[in-house]
């Protein structure tokens, strides 16, 4: 009797481990992770289809701007070495509906992401203005900006960022500009 109170625990205990609230179970697993896109990287002179947009990045042009001999006076704010980039933009609505282009859905930055360039108006020769507006449909619409780069930059990207495409997911067209 006395080993009837011994092994009755015992029992207990293996039982409670052979419950089916205590089996062994594998590891959770992490989700699988979706591959990250590869991006592509225009050249200046490609059109890019970007629905509802066929868009171009025509010319990135480099102007020094001791061209102009009053330069001093007419860019008090240039420091040395700073040059002006002129980008010639171009799109075309290839959709069958009046679509409209916001002149901050393209951005200029850097390879570190800084896009804080300042856009240089008033430049003789860049008769601008920038991409902006309503477009009917198969209608063009074309730009300038000019942008003072600073002498230590020499690789520049300009990114189409869409509101959103068809299917509602916003993919961005970036072009490489070596300067």
């Amino acid at each position: 009797m006395k080993y009837l109170f011994i092994a009755l625990p015992l029992l207990c205990i293996l039982a409670s481990c052979a419950s089916p609230d205590n089996t062994e179970r594998p590891a959770p697993t992490a989700p699988a992770k979706p591959s990250p896109t590869a991006v592509t990287f225009h050249k200046v002179g490609e059109t890019v289809k970007a629905e509802p947009w066929e868009v171009t990045l025509k010319s990135a042009t480099i102007i020094d701007p001791a061209k102009y001999s009053q330069s001093a006076e007419m860019f008090p704010d240039l420091k040395d070495g700073d040059r002006f980039l002129v980008l010639d933009e171009h799109v075309k609505n290839i959709s069958s509906e009046v679509q409209n282009i916001a002149g901050m859905q393209f951005v200029l930055q850097d390879k570190q992401g800084n896009s804080n360039f300042v856009k240089q108006l008033g430049i003789p020769d860049v008769p601008g203005p920038a991409l902006g507006g309503d477009v009917s449909p198969s209608m063009d619409l074309s730009g300038q900006e000019a942008y003072v780069i600073p002498s230590n930059v020499h690789l520049l990207y300009w990114i189409y960022n869409p509101l959103s495409n068809t299917d509602g997911k916003a993919i961005q067209e970036i072009w490489e500009i070596n300067i």
